[in-house]
């Protein structure tokens, strides 16, 4: 309750209305003194903040969530630039399905400090959402410096404990893998794998759930 008390503190104090007016007004004056990439970046920015934020919604579509991720990698692809290249591909017929936000940004985040930015010539980052039977699975792959069999197998481990309070890659993975669980069972959830690439793939397995009845009849 505690915790719940200092997030609750802590968005109250962001004031949403405020930081998309004075993100606006720096995009603005970024355009008026010829400066179109910042300008870019104000824009990112502020949907990764209107998404983050989405008035206190904790389920929003597919679609946004990926707009999401996509507005942080094209910041971090600022940063990086060539060190740092990304795809995002997802069916259009799952755009409406609903889907906790802030998942898949903290993966993403795991690949590109823990995999990506290790390795000196960078890497890539693959984002895949599709429909498998009646579930949704989005494939994060990167080609980063990747983990032993065994590191993956001692993740997974714990990824399956429902117990488990700290995980080796950090809180995040922890935090979204649990909030998977809670909102939709222990059926789901995160899996750790070597790819053929050499990196790392987290797969994300989650219900098929749509806000239209377009996705139950589209493969």
């Amino acid at each position: 309750q505690k915790r719940k008390a200092e997030i609750q503190s802590l968005q109250a104090q962001i004031k949403p209305h405020f930081l998309y007016n004075t993100l606006d007004t720096i995009r603005w004056m970024a355009e008026a003194h010829n400066a179109p990439d910042i300008s870019k970046l104000v824009t990112a920015l502020t949907k990764l903040f209107r998404i983050s934020l989405s008035k206190g919604k904790d389920i929003i579509t597919l679609e946004e969530e990926l707009e999401h991720v996509r507005s942080y990698l094209y910041i971090q692809k600022e940063r990086y630039e060539e060190k740092l290249n990304y795809t995002i591909y997802c069916n259009p017929a799952l755009h409406t399905c609903e889907i906790t936000k802030l998942v898949l940004q903290p993966l993403v985040e795991n690949a590109i400090y823990h995999g990506i930015k290790q390795k000196k010539e960078g890497g890539t980052i693959d984002i895949r959402a599709e429909k498998s039977g009646q579930s949704i699975r989005i494939s994060i792959a990167d080609t980063g410096i990747g983990m032993t069999k065994k590191e993956c197998d001692r993740i997974n481990a714990v990824l399956l404990d429902y117990e488990a309070r700290e995980y080796t890659q950090g809180y995040g993975l922890f935090n979204v893998n649990n909030r998977i669980r809670l909102t939709y069972g222990k059926a789901y959830g995160l899996h750790y794998i070597k790819n053929k690439k050499g990196g790392i793939t987290v797969r994300v397995h989650l219900p098929l759930k749509s806000r239209t009845e377009d996705v139950q009849s589209s493969d």
